[in-house]
């Protein structure tokens, strides 16, 4: 683990890849947050690169607030490949998954800004 921090990042994203390429059970890579209008480059080689044929046992989620036809253009994605597409909750919906998260009862969540 020393040396992990001793890599550049290009350096340490590589061995990331080659330790879930070499894992012979089931993993999930998620990269949130994916809304820029190009693919920065270190992304480049997890979503465009040999990475993305070579990684049988494992699945990449995208988070992402672009339309799927954006996500499609920019990840090289084909039309028949999956794309899901969530709509933000409404507060009524916000508030019932957090209570169902957090077993509070709505009434008694605050939604406050921390004082400053």
């Amino acid at each position: 683990i020393s040396q992990f921090h001793s890599m550049s990042v290009k350096e340490q994203l590589m061995s990331i890849l080659a330790y879930l390429r070499a894992l012979p059970s089931a993993w999930l890579l998620i990269l949130d947050n994916m809304d820029l209008p190009e693919i920065p480059p270190l992304l480049d080689t997890i979503l465009l690169g040999p990475f993305r044929q070579l990684s049988r046992h494992g699945s990449l989620l995208v988070t992402s607030r672009c339309s799927p036809n954006v996500l499609r253009e920019i990840l090289h994605i084909e039309s028949n490949s999956s794309i899901v597409v969530l709509n933000e909750f409404e507060q009524t919906e916000s508030l019932d998954f957090l209570e169902a998260r957090t077993r509070q009862v709505k009434s008694k969540i605050n939604f406050s800004a921390p004082d400053a």
